[in-house]
């Protein structure tokens, strides 16, 4: 395991590039949030996810959080967007908004 410390006020461009190579390869990365730290991996890899998974020795019925950079994104895994979220994401994002979606089906265990 690789360390790389990233100094929040004034965070070096390289080392950032090298957490997201990390994550686009199938990578695992931890980072602080405001509460505990997370365990990121790319969630468009189902390889990625399953080791998430059984690292955190989490049950497949249980939901992971998702970090999405644009509000856009979401219709990849959402099964449906109510407009009342659509409204909430205008008005609070980018910021600290959680919401809660029904996933899309091609994301559900088999």
């Amino acid at each position: 395991m690789k360390t790389i410390r990233i100094n929040p006020t004034c965070p070096e461009e390289d080392k950032i590039e090298e957490g997201i190579r990390v994550i686009k390869n199938g990578g695992l990365v931890a980072f602080p949030t405001d509460t505990v730290y997370g365990l990121g991996v790319n969630a468009e890899r189902s390889d990625a996810v399953e080791k998430l998974y059984q690292l955190k020795r989490r049950p497949r019925e249980k939901p992971l959080i998702l970090f999405l950079a644009k509000k856009e994104e979401i219709v990849d895994f959402a099964e449906i967007v109510p407009l009342l979220a659509q409204r909430l994401m205008n008005r609070f994002w980018p910021g600290p908004l959680t919401l809660i979606f029904k996933a899309a089906r091609s994301l559900l265990p088999p």
